[in-house]
């Protein structure tokens, strides 16, 4: 593994444990966006979303602290690229919808959000995509 590789991991790992850790301490700031998100596709979805508002925040944020870990430590980057995605990539679309937004002072501020949140689902897609690590194949010096 080289030395860049490692430190572009860190950089995609931090953001995405510290948001996780921030919604968890604090779900209540993020219930405002998690709220529509799920009013919008709760008659959508084939099997009803269980629990509030919030419990589906602190599994989010969950979700963003184990793969940002995971991918902090190496470990399934693949699959931990994806489930940051698959948790900040509707949050993102339909939770910042800063177009919508008519006062240009908090217009900017969602659109910073949504800014922010597409960075980052980005990232993860990246890390979903790292190819897989190959193992060299040792000789064991028989012919």
């Amino acid at each position: 593994m080289s030395l860049l590789r490692f430190a572009a991991r860190a950089m995609v790992a931090g953001p995405l444990v510290a948001e996780g850790v921030e919604a968890l301490l604090h779900p209540q700031d993020h219930e405002q966006v998690a709220a529509p998100i799920l009013e919008k596709v709760a008659g959508k979805t084939p099997v009803p979303i269980p629990g509030t508002p919030r419990d589906c925040v602190r599994a989010s944020a969950g979700t963003l602290i184990a793969a940002g870990t995971l991918a902090g430590l190496g470990v399934g980057t693949r699959l931990a690229g994806l489930a940051a995605a698959g948790v900040l990539g509707p949050s993102t679309a339909l939770g910042y919808q800063f177009w919508k937004v008519k006062d240009r002072k908090e217009r900017k501020a969602v659109r910073q959000e949504f800014l922010r949140h597409l960075l980052m689902t980005g990232a993860a897609l990246l890390l979903a995509t790292t190819p897989r690590r190959r193992r060299c194949r040792r000789d064991s010096g028989t012919s």
